[in-house]
Parts: structure tokens; sequence; C-alpha cells
């Protein structure tokens, strides 16, 4: 696991997209593959995320993150890359509830694709960003 700081100029960047659930695009395989996820917080105080990561309905990951103010957070990928369909639910101590993305979408897709996950902790609300397609310098596609 590794942090590293996170500036506001690059989250400026990347803030304008909204959640991105289930956007895929077609490979090989029934489903997607799941590659690496990043956990980002934007504000001035420490942040506990939770995460919950379940595929074709089995629990593959569950964990507490503490990401201190303004770091980004690697998520240890203890998963491995069997193609299926993915439900990732989150919260973070800011408050705002327990959220649930489909991957793919409910309506189905995804034929194997692989998608990286990053996560951006605001005071009010959480935002998911799903990289399918442009892969960032991150990726673990």
């Amino acid at each position: 696991m590794s942090n590293s700081y996170l500036s506001r100029r690059h989250l400026l960047g990347v803030v304008a997209l909204p959640s991105l659930a289930g956007c895929t695009a077609l490979g090989s395989g029934p489903g997607v593959r799941l590659g690496n996820i990043q956990i980002g917080n934007t504000e001035d105080e420490p942040v506990t995320f939770k995460l919950r990561i379940e595929r074709d309905g089995s629990l593959i990951y569950q964990n507490r993150i503490e990401v201190s103010a303004g770091y980004l957070h690697d998520v240890e990928r203890t998963w491995d890359s069997d193609p299926g369909a993915y439900s990732v639910f989150y919260t973070s101590s800011f408050g705002e509830g327990i959220h649930r993305l489909s991957i793919p979408a409910d309506e189905g897709g995804g034929d194997g694709d692989c998608v990286d996950m990053r996560f951006y902790c605001w005071s009010d609300i959480t935002d998911a960003i799903i990289y399918d397609e442009d892969k960032p310098e991150w990726s673990g596609c």
C-alpha cells in the first residue's frame, strides 16, 4: 500500500467527470477484469473509506482504509484477474451513505475488458471514476 500527494491541480483535471459506473469496451470474455483501485482524499482532514467488492456474488475484497488529507492511496490488490460481474460498495467517514456500482453496468456487457477505478472523497460526496479505454499510468490492466 502506498500514498502519494494529490495536488489540487491534478484533481481539477478529472473532477469534472461524473460517476461513470459500468463504462466498458469490448474484449475477449464474459464480464470484465478488475485492475487497480485508488482512493483520493481531497480534504484537509483524514478520511476513513470502507470498500467491499463482490465478483459474481462472492466477496473478493473488504477493507477499511485510512487516507491522509490530500493524498492518493493505492488499494492493495488481493484479487485475481478473472472476468466477471462486479458489485462495488463504498462509503466514507464524511457520511454520504453507502453507494453501489455495478461493473459492467446492470444492463450487461464487458466481454473481458479490464477496468481500473479511482475514488475522490469530498466533504459532501465521493466521486467514482472508472477507467476502461484510456488507461492511467497506475493501471493494473
